[in-house]
This record gives C-alpha cells, sequence and structure tokens, in this order.
C-alpha cells in the first residue's frame, strides 16, 4: 500500500496536476480557430499557453506547431497558421486537406486539451469519437 502511495505521489510531482479542457474548432479550412473552452479558467483570467500542435491522425505528422516557452502568452484562442505575439513556429502550418482526420492539442499551465476535427470544402468541424 505504501509503495502504491509513493509511486502515485511520484507520478504527480513528475507530470503536475492538469486539468483537462474542452478544445472547440470553428472558421474555414485555411484557418480554422481553437477556442478554449469551458469556460473555468476564463473566468479567472485568459489561460497562459505553453503551446500548440496539430497532427494529421492518418500520419501521426506534425502539420502546424507553435511555442510559448517563458513568454506563455495569455490566450483563449488561436488560429491556424498564425504565430501570436511571443511564440515561436518550430512546424510552419501546411495546408489542411479537405477529408483528412486532424487532432489538435492545447497545452498550458496546468490544463491540456484537444480536439479531433475534420475540414471541408470551406469549413471546419470538430469531428465525434
Amino acid at each position: 500500500m505504501r509503495r502504491g502511495l509513493v509511486i502515485v505521489g511520484a507520478c504527480l510531482a513528475l507530470t503536475g496536476c492538469l486539468r483537462g479542457l474542452d478544445v472547440d474548432v470553428s472558421g474555414p479550412t485555411a484557418a480554422p480557430v481553437f477556442t478554449v473552452k469551458p469556460s473555468w479558467i476564463l473566468e479567472r483570467d485568459r489561460p497562459c499557453l505553453d503551446w500548440a500542435k496539430v497532427r494529421d491522425i492518418a500520419t501521426n505528422e506534425v502539420v502546424w506547431a507553435i511555442y510559448g516557452g517563458l513568454a506563455c502568452p495569455k490566450l483563449s484562442a488561436v488560429t491556424y497558421g498564425l504565430t501570436p505575439s511571443g511564440l515561436t513556429t518550430p512546424t510552419p502550418a501546411r495546408p489542411l486537406v479537405p477529408g483528412r482526420i486532424y487532432r489538435a492539442e492545447v497545452h498550458g499551465q496546468g490544463w491540456l486539451g484537444g480536439v479531433v476535427f475534420t475540414c471541408e470544402a470551406e469549413r471546419c468541424r470538430k469531428v465525434e469519437p
């Protein structure tokens, strides 16, 4: 029993306590917007964003990534392909292919969220599992 508590404690210390957030997707295929929701964290302030990335689920390839590093800007939404002030873009945005399935992940101080989505000819939408 005691060993189990030590292991759990070590895991929490190493990973921290992350609160899960839903992320919504909307907007055109060329520049979908990822919005952090529900607004529990937004009631106090906009969340501090460490990084965001989008992966093609079929290939597991990152098609866009931004990182905040120590800057950790406070944002409640990010637009695909745009790099907010204070962030860097290690993986520039590639065009999203209509019909492909993607996963967007966003991470901030104390929270993590994501959304699975697809884009059609003109709009992107959430894909329910």
